[in-house]
């Protein structure tokens, strides 16, 4: 066939999928589109001269992304009756490493998910779940679980973007019972730890983090509290998103295993873990957005670094294309 009748037809189909009556100025915007198509079709579009590029789907109009997601980390559990039944780490914020082509000028709303709130001292409740942030048309990351606490009901960890660690309660001594850390969503993150109370295990487990499980009590020494998941190093440029924290554990040790890397600092989406008698919420989530070459979007505080482009947002915020 003709490559220019054999351009000239595809083209005729690609403009059916783009321009029919139902697709608004408004869908497209919002990326409803199947890129799949979009990347098939803009050179169609182009070398036919069908005005791809004035509907925004010129070839010379769309470029890759890479972006990061990273939603609120939980809250730990609460103790209850004094110090002596210690809350499980909560989970780290889900988190969600991806690519995508934009089209220039297409709007992109953003969200960022707070940390889960602390419970009331000396509760006996469960951690809070963190809030999900998202990219529109691109995706949402799930907040971190709860930690599991010490009373009958709450003991075991929350589910979230990575579980909370579950508690345990001095009740079930010796009884060696065990309590689940939360469910982490695939893809986004892992499992929290179990808590047990039993035989020197007094311990709750760690929050789950975006690489790695929460560990189960004890899982560094009798009566403390397990190691929290580690989180991702997003493209190796050293600092670490959505991880896990520590449970807790009884006398004499009262501490944990240590919390995973990512789970402190703001922005980080990490889960909080209790001080002896404190409580914290846990770590906001945070988005961030980059490409090759120079500035070509907008919003977000704007920084360049190792021939990439980066838009990073730590509040909710709009990023055009």
């Amino acid at each position: 066939m003709n490559p220019f009748i054999r351009t000239t037809i595809l083209a005729t189909i690609c403009s059916t999928w783009f321009f029919q009556a139902e697709v608004t100025e408004a869908t497209r915007n919002a990326q409803e589109l199947d890129h799949t198509k979009v990347g098939f079709c803009a050179p169609m579009l182009a070398a036919s001269g069908l005005g791809a590029k004035a509907h925004g789907f010129g070839a010379a109009t769309d470029y890759p992304i890479e972006y990061l997601i990273v939603a609120g980390g939980g809250s730990h559990g609460s103790w209850l009756g004094g110090n002596a039944n210690l809350g499980g780490g909560g989970g780290g914020g889900g988190v969600i490493d991806a690519s995508a082509m934009v089209i220039s000028g297409a709007v992109h709303t953003i969200t960022i998910g707070g940390g889960g709130a602390p419970v009331a001292a000396n509760s006996g409740l469960r951690g809070n779940q963190g809030s999900s942030s998202s990219i529109s048309g691109l995706g949402e990351a799930v907040g971190g679980g709860g930690g599991g606490s010490a009373a009958a009901g709450n003991r075991t960890g929350g589910d979230g973007g990575s579980g909370g660690g579950g508690g345990y309660s001095w009740s079930d001594r010796p009884n060696g019972v065990e309590y689940a850390g939360g469910n982490g969503v695939p893809g986004q993150g892992n499992n929290g730890g179990t808590g047990k109370c039993g035989n020197g295990w007094e311990s709750s487990g760690g929050g789950g983090g975006k690489t790695q499980a929460g560990a189960n009590y004890a899982s560094c020494a009798n009566y403390s509290g397990g190691k929290g998941g580690n989180g991702i190093n997003w493209k190796s440029l050293g600092t670490y998103y959505g991880g896990g924290a520590q449970g807790l554990g009884c006398p004499p040790n009262w501490t944990g295993c240590g919390s995973g890397l990512g789970s402190t600092g703001a922005n980080s989406g990490g889960g909080s873990s209790a001080g002896t008698y404190t409580t914290t919420a846990g770590n906001s989530g945070i988005v961030k957005i980059r490409y090759p070459g120079a500035q070509r979007g907008t919003g977000g505080t704007v920084t360049s670094a190792g021939g990439y482009t980066y838009h990073t947002f730590t509040g909710d915020g709009i990023f055009t294309a």
